[in-house]
């Protein structure tokens, strides 16, 4: 959302979310950008969270953190979209309006599968 071309079509004068007019808040997803991951160091020790375990931190950055009671729009492409679902979900009254983009409300299949040996396509003959 950040590359010229498409900040200038969302962020810029006169546009959608136009940065002279709104406060915009890209808050950093846990384990990514230079936020501690396990590959850090701390390998499996590194403490387990989920998506509504990362909706609930940026929360509490907005409510703890910055002292805002309400937002205009809460907007994600991709995993934040997901974020964006959670959002509706777990604090529905909290903003005006919701932008989940590229996401679906759904588990994500690819880590959702149970397959048993048998059914792995492997032949146990």
């Amino acid at each position: 959302m950040l590359t010229p071309d498409f900040a200038r079509q969302l962020f810029g004068p006169g546009q959608p979310l136009d940065a002279t007019k709104y406060y915009i808040i890209i808050p950093d997803s846990i384990g990514h950008g230079k936020s501690l991951k396990p590959s850090d160091g701390l390998k499996t020790k590194f403490p387990k969270y989920d998506y509504a375990d990362m909706v609930d931190a940026q929360y509490r950055l907005l409510t703890e953190g910055l002292g805002l009671h309400h937002v205009r729009l809460i907007i994600g492409n991709s995993m934040g979209g997901m974020h964006a679902w959670l959002w509706g979900e777990k604090y529905p009254g909290y903003m005006d309006a919701l932008v989940p983009m590229a996401s679906q409300p759904t588990a994500m299949a690819s880590r959702q599968l149970d397959v048993a040996p048998d059914d792995a396509g492997v032949d146990s003959q």
